[in-house]
């Protein structure tokens, strides 16, 4: 309604620049905004919080740190090669919070290159089940998968591996690609 007005120039100046004022323009925002009365907001419900947040009941110091980025690295088959507790102590010696220098530095661990890119070396084992995940179900390894490939592996027989590859919930995904 009062966009309408504003655009058929149906107000004088002063009724322009009161309503700018009163409904569009305010200190807080550039742009317009609406003001909501009596509303409740219910949910989510049942929320999963990863193993890796922070919360403000869980301690957050280089220890913490340690632990949880070498979980990182373990579960994405990624070789640690940084010290995210040095990172982490830099952050907030620049007067930056715990949970912001905890963010920046999952920030940094999402930028290495050994996260962004999947490649296949043939030396080095560690890396073929990673591969095989992100490229079949276009996921993350998770632990039971790591320990299905390391079994297939170890016992030379690889039928059930590749059942389970197939029967995996995600697979459709892959096959998805191709049709």
């Amino acid at each position: 309604m009062i966009g309408d007005h504003i655009y058929k120039r149906e107000m004088t100046p002063e009724e322009y620049r009161r309503v700018q004022k009163k409904y569009i323009r305010t200190k807080d925002y550039d742009l317009p905004m609406i003001r909501m009365q009596n509303i409740t907001i219910e949910g989510p419900f049942d929320v999963e919080v990863s193993e890796y947040s922070v919360d403000a009941y869980k301690r957050i110091d280089n220890i913490s740190i340690r632990k949880n980025f070498s979980a990182l690295h373990n579960d994405n088959l990624i070789q640690m090669n940084m010290s995210y507790d040095y990172i982490f102590s830099k952050f907030q010696q620049r007067q930056i919070g715990p949970e912001e220098s905890y963010g920046n530095a999952l920030v940094t661990f999402c930028l290495l290159p050994e996260f962004l890119t999947l490649e296949y070396d043939l030396r080095d084992r560690r890396k073929h089940p990673r591969l095989l995940s992100y490229v079949l179900h276009e996921s993350p390894p998770s632990k039971e998968f790591n320990e299905q490939y390391t079994k297939a592996v170890k016992s030379r027989r690889t039928s059930e591996f590749t059942e389970s590859l197939v029967a995996h919930r995600n697979f459709p995904r892959f096959v998805g690609s191709f049709s």
